[in-house]
């Protein structure tokens, strides 16, 4: 399966040209000027692409991570930026991490997975139905500057969750990625536990972005040290 994608547009006419060249531009989907059309960017839509070159230009080239950040968008944007207090300063961090990504030659992607590690285990906070009160995301809470993840407010007192990151070091293959999904075990936080590890596999671009796992530390304080967190 191709994920990467192209765009190709028609700028020229096959009149008074060879047949075969009318009978490419139809298999492209085109045959007529002005017309764009977005196709699996294979050896064989390349292969197209280069017989009538002259007839059409190549509008974008969606990348692996283009396709990714659309649907990291399409799951997490709305409800992290219109439910979590301080959500849009986690989708900032967000699309920092991919423009850093982009911008390096290496294309190293370890912030974004770290991101979108985070943005998922907000989207299982809110789908989680014990609770109730807001959920903020790094709220300044501790006077010496540092951040905690996820501020849950319960009330007579907060749920701390701290996520974190870890790459396996075994290779990144599809047999490891159904071993790690396998164990997983993503259970809603209830108020009989004060402290629990989840190993959940992080959302990938298959080889682009290493699978990990997440490691959380829930607590809680015994006495409210702050006010109710608000937005």
């Amino acid at each position: 399966m191709h994920k990467t994608r192209v765009a190709i547009e028609q700028v020229g006419s096959p009149i008074r040209r060879h047949y075969k060249q009318r009978e490419t531009l139809i298999g492209l989907g085109l045959n007529r000027i002005g017309r764009v059309v977005e196709l699996p960017d294979s050896p064989e839509t390349r292969g197209m692409i280069a017989k009538v070159a002259h007839l059409v230009r190549v509008v974008h080239q969606a990348t692996d991570l283009d396709l990714f950040v659309a649907a990291v968008h399409a799951e997490y944007h709305d409800p992290i930026t219109m439910r979590i207090v301080r959500g849009d300063v986690l989708w900032t961090q967000f699309e920092e991490a991919v423009a850093a990504c982009r911008a390096d030659p290496n294309r190293d992607d370890r912030q974004i997975s770290e991101r979108v590690n985070e943005l998922a285990l907000a989207k299982v906070l809110l789908d989680d139905k014990t609770i109730t009160g807001s959920i903020a995301y790094e709220p300044d809470l501790i006077p010496d500057g540092r951040k905690i993840d996820f501020v849950i407010d319960r009330g007579d007192d907060n749920l701390y969750v701290e996520v974190k990151t870890v790459r396996p070091r075994t290779a990144d293959t599809e047999k490891r990625g159904t071993n790690i999904s396998s164990e997983s075990n993503i259970t809603p936080i209830t108020s009989n536990s004060s402290s629990r590890k989840i190993g959940w596999e992080a959302p990938s671009m298959e080889t682009r972005l290493p699978r990990g796992h997440i490691s959380l530390n829930t607590q809680w304080s015994s006495k409210r040290a702050s006010p109710p967190l608000g937005r």
